[in-house]
């Protein structure tokens, strides 16, 4: 079990902050999988994936590479992160306020994200009860920039490695530009692991991960 340090955040919004989230044993089972993503015929730019954050003239918002890992392993058995990387609902609910009651929560999904040199997430919310992005980077840091933005409320998160940070996803959030001398893609950059937890009505690949929220497992 890690030694994670939870800090529970109430103004200007609700939030959680989780440091030191995930120990060693489970981040070498975490790289593991990331090293094997991150290679083009697996993890593709944002811009090649359906369903990627648009405005209103479909101007893709993200510029990045992703990956939906409930995709990806149908049998979530076979993931090393999807058995990893998993929110004990206490978290949320000791916060004590109302959106992270976990009342409405019916499934969540899973995707990887990754940033190299140039690459951002411009202003944009997120259609979740609320978020948990998990911040990782390999040592020592290769690339500046990253930090998550809130601009309507002027907070700036910064980005530390193996930390999670949970909140509303409507509120309107972005990640700021990653700038790296060098961008080969082989994974010196800014990686996201981002969680949705929903409130519609589950599909048939999601409900193991449902049945691990509502059973109290820890992480």
């Amino acid at each position: 079990m890690a030694l994670m340090n939870v800090q529970n955040i109430y103004e200007p919004f609700p939030s959680i902050i989780i440091d030191d989230h995930y120990d060693d044993e489970e981040l070498d089972l975490i790289w593991k999988e990331l090293d094997y993503l991150t290679h083009p015929s697996r993890m593709k730019r944002s811009s090649e994936v359906s369903g990627s954050a648009s405005t209103s003239n479909n101007d893709i918002l993200k510029n990045n590479y992703v990956i939906w890992l409930d995709d990806f392993f149908p049998d979530r058995t076979y993931s090393n992160i999807l058995n990893t990387v998993k929110l004990d609902r206490d978290i949320p609910i000791s916060h004590g306020h109302w959106t992270f009651s976990c009342r409405t929560v019916t499934n969540y999904s899973t995707q990887i994200l990754y940033y190299e040199d140039g690459n951002e997430y411009k202003p944009h919310w997120d259609e979740s009860v609320f978020t948990s992005l998990t911040w990782l980077y390999k040592e020592p840091k290769s690339f500046t920039g990253g930090n998550l933005v809130f601009p309507e409320y002027d907070v700036e998160v910064e980005l530390l490695n193996n930390r999670t940070f949970i909140f509303p996803g409507s509120i309107v959030h972005h990640a700021t530009f990653v700038d790296m001398e060098e961008s080969n893609f082989d994974g010196f950059g800014r990686y996201c692991i981002s969680q949705f937890f929903l409130s519609t009505a589950p599909h048939k690949s999601l409900l193991p991960n449902l049945a691990h929220f509502n059973n109290h497992e820890s992480t």
